[in-house]
Parts: structure tokens; sequence; C-alpha cells
């Protein structure tokens, strides 16, 4: 995201989207418990969880000067949909779409 170039999951380049939230990349270390753990939790059923509980917990862990900096706050699924459905996903769908019945790779 933060460069474009070639995405190996929909087989095609996609163009660079960033505001500079993934520019820098420092992955938190995990022992090998840890890894466990969110595997365990990834088995769940989290279907009848709020997502907006967890952008809330993500945006309470970020010390607030950079919060503001970054411009994260949490904002509800409704209207990340609302913008990304028609101006990303659907144009990538289209795309994929367009590759599969084209026969081109």
């Amino acid at each position: 995201m933060n460069d474009g170039g070639y995405s190996g999951v929909l087989n095609h380049d996609i163009l660079r989207f960033n505001g500079n939230l993934f520019r820098n990349i420092d992955p938190i270390p995990l022992k090998p418990e840890q890894i466990e753990l969110l595997i365990t939790a990834g088995r769940h059923d989290w279907s009848q969880v709020e997502p907006a509980i967890f952008g809330t917990l993500l945006e309470r862990t970020l010390d607030p000067e950079e919060r503001h900096k970054l411009g994260a706050h949490y904002t509800p699924r409704a209207y990340v949909e609302r913008l990304v459905m028609p101006t990303i996903i659907e144009n990538l769908w289209g795309q994929v779409l367009f590759h599969a019945l084209s026969g081109k790779s």
C-alpha cells in the first residue's frame, strides 16, 4: 500500500495509496506462545462482536499527539464501506473479473 505494485493476492498491479500510514513498518516481535494465542483467537466465531470495540481499543492505545498527527481516529464501518466499496473494492473486483474472463494473468 505504501509503494503500490504487484499484488500476489490479486495477481495484478495496484496503485499506491498511503497517507503515510504504511511508511514505517515496525512489527511487534511475538513469542511462540503469543502466536498460538492469536491462532486460537482466530478460530473463534467473532461474528457477534461489534467491530467498533476494536477500533476504540486501537485508538486508545495510541499516544494522543501521535494519534492526532496520524489522523488515526476510529471511523465506523458504515462510513468506511461507503467510501472504500465504490472507490477501491468494486474497481479491484472489476479488474479481477476482467482478467479472469479475458484469460489474462
